[in-house]
């Protein structure tokens, strides 16, 4: 009978054991749902959150790095194997809306890639955009969007994109053909578009003659924006530095602060006193404006004047002595006539 008992008991837990839960309620059902609906939100909400509790990079001199948005950039809708115009300007559109904010340019960016999938074929469209704020992007993914039959095209339209195309002109090797619409710029004042490396072979390419000499150094002496030339210049053959620098001092002394102290060095460095002295003025009384110049005219007036570097004391110096100063054309520098 006990073993009857123990057998009935132990039937009735493996029954209970083995029942099935039964269904959650409809409420229930809607509850858990609408939890699951709320986590996926909260888990969205601190992505956000995490994303805007980091700090942007900040340099030593106050400069906030700003770039764009990779979520918003992914969202953009990809080109088809073979779009319309209409729709590689909405696909450029849609980028420059990403871009709109960004203070900070590098080849990684990934609006260079996307810029890139737009392929060959399409500069006439794109030679509007160059001239905004994306000419950074465009001129990183410019060498996979043209064409051999691209030349003339960008010849024409060589200053849009503040030197993007002019340093494919460069690269390229057709800077003799696009010799006259070079002029042209230099003579406008946009010889800043070529990049400062690439400045000495443009210059051996335009010059190669006497007659195109004369004309490059008209070109320094006279137009805007010509100070980088002088580094060509300097070595033509058959020129009178002295009188080139002068005349180019003269003509940019009443520039913009940065570009009328590098011809004022170029003529200090030649032995007009006048220039060395207006240059030691302006870096005495303007050195916020000329910024990192400063340290670049360092070296050369410490080379100058044989003293270290001060613009105060070196104007002071100059002033002082100023009808006892020579320059000394074998040393290439100023001394005190008792001492040459």
């Amino acid at each position: 009978m006990r073993y009857g008992v123990m057998l009935a008991a132990g039937s009735l837990l493996l029954a209970g054991c083995s029942s099935v839960e039964p269904e959650p309620s409809p409420e229930l059902k809607r509850l858990s749902e609408e939890i699951a609906t709320l986590k996926q939100s909260l888990q969205k909400m601190d992505g956000k959150l995490d994303k805007l509790l980091v700090k942007p990079k900040a340099r030593s001199d106050g400069f906030v790095e700003r770039v764009a948005d990779p979520e918003v950039l992914a969202k953009i809708k990809p080109l088809p194997d073979k779009p319309t115009d209409a729709e590689i300007r909405a696909y450029v559109g849609a980028i420059l809306e990403a871009t709109k904010d960004q203070n900070s340019f590098k080849p990684e960016d990934p609006q260079v890639a996307m810029l890139e999938k737009i392929g060959p074929g399409h500069l006439k469209i794109l030679l509007p955009y160059l001239s905004q704020r994306s000419y950074y992007h465009f001129g990183y993914a410019l060498p996979k969007l043209i064409l051999p039959s691209d030349k003339q095209l960008i010849i024409e339209n060589l200053d849009a994109g503040d030197g993007a195309l002019a340093k494919l002109v460069v690269e390229n090797g057709w800077v003799a053909e696009a010799r006259p619409k070079i002029i042209e710029l230099f003579k406008k004042g946009r010889g800043d578009i070529f990049w400062r490396e690439k400045m000495e072979t443009v210059i051996a390419q335009i010059a190669r003659t006497p007659e195109e000499r004369e004309e490059v150094v008209d070109l320094f002496i006279t137009y805007p924006n010509t100070s980088e030339m002088y580094r060509s210049i300097r070595h033509f053959p058959d020129i009178d530095q002295a009188d080139i620098t002068r005349q180019a001092w003269e003509s940019h002394q009443f520039d913009q602060v940065h570009s009328r102290s590098r011809y004022a060095l170029y003529a200090a460095e030649q032995g007009n006193i006048e220039a060395l002295t207006a240059l030691l003025s302006l870096l005495t009384s303007r050195e916020r404006e000329l910024g990192y110049m400063r340290e670049q005219m360092a070296a050369p007036l410490s080379v100058l004047l044989g003293r270290a570097y001060n613009p105060a004391e070196m104007l002071n110096y100059v002033t002082a002595n100023k009808e006892k100063l020579a320059f000394d054309r074998e040393k290439m520098k100023y001394v005190l006539k008792e001492k040459q």
